[in-house]
């Protein structure tokens, strides 16, 4: 504790940088600590290609280290206010000079910091691949602790970096790395929107499957650009990582603000109707069963979509407002007519019966 108030008070005397950003990280005795006027100045911190040294630093801004895991008090303070960056060195809670010994120990841990801030990220990454490859470029990211840093670099990789398909699928399958549900969905999202092709969209929803929060699973599947699902490879694993979804909620949200722009595919469709069959509640199927008949070639799917709204909702009012916004559709065939009777004989309410048979009679009489 006595340790850390003498590095803040240095910290204090050292700097006078005008807080816009902040970035802490604190492991194992190892504490960073860097401050600047914004993030796109905080990216203005370069160290060298042998990451031994600080290069350069913009004004206003400050990288404090502090070290303990060996049994050795060490804290650094580097700031540059508007003049010369400045190095307040503390060895054993005492103010030392920055001298050979304290320039070796900071050479050593330029690695650590760069690896656990995401400092230099797409340069580092970039260097790392170029003189070690993919497995050189993986391994440095598993030994980054920090979940937006390892997506950080993941992204970088499958975004900038890598060239290969073989290489990004590798990467894609280390996705699981990053623990954390919201960072592992903006990376997929930013891969599926880099351009990917439909090989790597399919395997990113591959991936996208394992995400744990129905929210961040359904918020990655809504936000898929429509023109990737042309795809059927990519349409069918959509379809499959759908169907990991277990909020009744937040899967009729993926079918409501998507099923406009999904032209189904004939090997899709059971994919299809298995995903819309997992959805459990009566309300929430009848909105999504709703939301797709403006579906792209829905007519086509009308019957299995009644069939489903059949056998799945329960609710005689909320099967009859279904059956009612198909009969709203325009020129209904012989056949999506005839899956309308047969599913109105199973409403047990004579009343949401007749609604829905009354209105069959009148579109059967103006045919």
């Amino acid at each position: 504790m006595f340790a850390l108030l003498i590095f803040a008070i240095l910290s204090l005397s050292a700097c006078s940088v005008h807080l816009g950003y902040r970035q802490v990280v604190m492991n194992d005795g190892f504490y960073i600590n860097i401050k600047a006027e914004s993030s796109e100045a905080r990216n203005r911190i370069l160290f060298n290609d042998e990451e031994t040294a600080l290069v350069s630093m913009p004004s206003q801004s400050a990288l404090e280290i502090s070290d303990s895991s060996l049994g050795i008090d060490r804290s650094l303070v580097i700031s540059r206010d508007e003049g010369e960056i400045t190095y307040t060195y503390s060895l054993n809670d005492r103010q030392a000079p920055f001298d050979e010994d304290a320039r070796q120990w900071f050479a050593s841990q330029v690695p650590q910091i760069l690896r656990q801030t995401g400092l230099n990220a797409r340069e580092r990454s970039q260097r790392i691949y170029a003189q070690s490859g993919v497995n050189g470029l993986l391994a440095e990211t598993e030994q980054i602790d920090s979940d937006s840093v390892k997506a950080e670099y993941l992204e970088l990789a499958l975004t900038t970096t890598l060239r290969s398909e073989e290489e990004k699928a590798v990467f894609l399958n280390e996705s699981t790395l990053v623990s954390s549900d919201y960072e592992r969905r903006k990376l997929l999202t930013e891969v599926i929107h880099h351009n990917a092709s439909p090989a790597i969209t399919a395997a990113a929803l591959k991936a996208a499957a394992e995400i744990s929060s129905d929210y961040e699973l359904s918020e990655l599947l809504i936000d898929v650009p429509a023109n990737t699902l042309c795809s059927p490879d990519v349409q069918s694993e959509f379809f499959i990582a759908s169907q990991s979804v277990e909020s009744d909620y937040e899967l009729s949200q993926v079918f409501i603000k998507r099923g406009s722009t999904i032209k189904l595919h004939p090997g899709n469709e059971a994919l299809f109707l298995r995903s819309l069959e997992s959805i459990d509640s009566d309300y929430e199927m009848k909105q999504a069963l709703i939301a797709l008949l403006d579906m792209p070639g829905s007519s086509k799917q009308l019957p299995a979509l009644i069939a489903v709204a059949a056998k799945h909702i329960d609710s005689d009012y909320e099967l009859a407002t279904m059956l009612l916004a198909v009969l709203d559709q325009q020129a209904l065939s012989k056949t999506t007519l005839d899956a309308v009777r047969r599913a109105a004989t199973t409403l047990d309410s004579d009343h949401e019966k007749g609604r829905v048979l009354i209105r069959l009679n009148d579109v059967l009489l103006n045919r």
